[in-house]
């Protein structure tokens, strides 16, 4: 089996000025969606969160309009706990596709 991660970065906040340097990406709000496939079934997490990052050195320093979803994307895995993340939406989807548990209706509707 195999665990698919889909990032969207929906917004950068930015310093207008820092440090002498315009657009100083300091927050980014993201979007993280994991799916696998079993049994002919496409099942899917999603999770979202804000990161705040910290900018200490600002050398090299990469202009806001030449700033790529990878490098971006490398920020945020590199401030969270991103390994606890993806174990985590792993052990959602493993939820879904092999179930322990069941919400039902009460026997006497």
């Amino acid at each position: 089996m195999y665990m698919e991660l889909n990032w969207t970065i929906s917004n950068l906040e930015s310093y207008i000025n820092y440090q002498g340097h315009d657009d100083v990406v300091f927050q980014v709000f993201w979007v993280l969606i994991a799916s696998e496939e079993a049994n002919g079934k496409t099942y899917t997490v999603r999770t979202s969160d804000i990161t705040k990052l910290t900018l200490g050195n600002l050398n090299p320093f990469t202009p806001f309009e030449q700033l790529t979803k990878e490098q971006v994307v490398g920020w945020v895995t590199n401030t969270i706990n991103y390994p606890a993340l993806t174990a985590d939406l792993y052990q959602n989807l493993q939820q879904q596709i092999n179930p322990t548990t069941v919400v039902q209706a009460p026997p006497w509707n």
